[in-house]
């Protein structure tokens, strides 16, 4: 039987990566936990490597991303050249943080390993059970061990997305 939970329990911990949608807004005022400002943007995208997706789809890589009112400035991380591009032209960006990623895999693969600790515990005999800690305690270990590199190479999504001129007029026609 806990040959069966193995397989199942770490299919469970890599499939256990994590993402998030934020909305951006072009007015500074108009935020929330799930709006963002371009400032606010920039904050958590500073020093990363970022995914821009156009409104046409094409898709770049980048990094030293800033975003502004009117335009948006990366450099081109397949080509190494500065571009700038209108923000009205964006449709998402996304960044993929590895850190969170290893906490958020920390925490499944604790609880994951614990659990997996505690089914080895309730098979053994009555005479085998005084080990029952320690065997709640390795599998623990080895759970966390798992998530963290797991939960890294996966990482937390953040996908940031953008409001188009183009759909913010085509709904104001709407409403009229």
């Amino acid at each position: 039987m806990i040959l069966r939970v193995i397989p199942i329990l770490f299919l469970f911990l890599f499939l256990s990566s994590c993402s998030s949608t934020i909305y951006v807004h072009k007015d500074p005022t108009v935020h929330s936990d799930r709006i963002f400002s371009y400032e606010q943007v920039n904050s958590r995208i500073r020093g990363d490597t970022a995914s821009i997706k156009l409104i046409n789809d094409s898709v770049y890589s980048a990094s030293n991303v800033l975003i502004y009112a009117d335009s948006t400035t990366f450099t081109n991380n397949n080509t190494n050249m500065q571009h700038r591009i209108n923000t009205s032209d964006i449709l998402s960006i996304k960044r993929i943080d590895h850190t969170s990623g290893a906490i958020t895999g920390l925490g499944y693969g604790l609880l994951a390993g614990a659990s997996l600790g505690l089914i080895t515990s309730f098979a053994r005999s009555n005479a085998d059970r005084e080990n029952s800690a320690w065997s709640v305690i390795i599998f623990s270990g080895a759970g966390s061990v798992a998530g963290i590199c797991l939960g890294s190479l996966n990482g937390n999504v953040q996908e940031f997305k953008f409001q188009s001129d183009s759909s913010s007029a085509s709904k104001k026609s709407l409403n009229k």
